[in-house]
């Protein structure tokens, strides 16, 4: 016995789905076959031998992971119909006898059938946009995230010299202050000449304070630099945040 199956949807070619039917169907050991067809559908034969359980999974998983890789959209997704009834609902109910088809298939692993050369070159050329479009949302998120965090621990660096500047009699280790110079999550050696002038400030503004709370008689003016000091980088961390966002 064959089962059938058509898989249509929105973004169903060109997003790598019959190379991760084929992955997963060889897993599982079963045999059978994917092709596109030219209504924009995919189309999937598997040899039926009553292992309803891995079939399902095969197709299930495989748009899962096309989904998470970023080649069809979530939306997309839900568009996505199998025998035009929904991932979750489908089931194997279009079986036919073909001994010819059955013998050809068994004789061979599970097989992706293309189509004509230029036609598969589209598809190929679609796919490839698609992995290129996820893989740059990826870093695009990454620098969104760092970018954040960046942002985060400046506003608290902010926030503690603030502190300082109010209370410097009674703090002794302005921790996120040191945090920040220790890793910063920007590359300062190849900055913009802003970037290095603010890590240098912070640098000599951290040695400065740490030097003033290790004397017992400091001269009245040290505070009042640290104090006037604070001034210039609470400014100076306001424009690098306004630059990040």
């Amino acid at each position: 016995m064959i089962a059938r199956f058509i898989i249509s949807g929105t973004s169903v070619q060109g997003v790598q789905l019959r190379e991760t039917i084929t992955k997963i169907a060889r897993n599982l050991e079963l045999k059978g076959q994917v092709r596109n067809l030219l209504d924009g559908t995919v189309e999937v034969l598997f040899v039926y031998r009553n292992n309803d359980d891995k079939i399902k999974y095969c197709l299930k998983e495989s748009i899962e992971i096309v989904e998470k890789k970023g080649l069809i959209d979530k939306k997309d997704v839900k568009e996505i119909r199998i025998n035009e009834k929904t991932i979750n609902e489908f089931e194997i109910d279009d079986t036919y006898e073909d001994k010819n088809m059955e013998n050809k298939m068994n004789d061979r692993d599970f097989t992706i059938i293309r189509e004509h050369e230029l036609r598969e070159t589209v598809w190929a050329l679609h796919g490839a946009g698609r992995v290129f479009l996820s893989a740059s949302k990826k870093v695009e998120d990454l620098l969104n995230y760092k970018r954040d965090e960046v942002i985060g621990r400046l506003e608290s660096v902010k926030k503690e010299l603030l502190h300082i500047q109010s209370n410097i009699k009674n703090v002794d280790d302005p921790v996120c202050l040191k945090q920040f110079i220790a890793d910063p999550l920007i590359d300062v050696s190849v900055g913009e000449q802003e970037e290095k002038d603010l890590m240098r400030m912070l640098i000599e503004f951290y040695y400065n304070f740490i030097q003033y709370k290790k004397q017992d008689k400091e001269p009245p003016e040290t505070e009042e630099i640290i104090i006037r000091q604070i001034d210039t980088l609470q400014k100076m961390i306001d424009v690098e945040i306004e630059k990040l966002k």
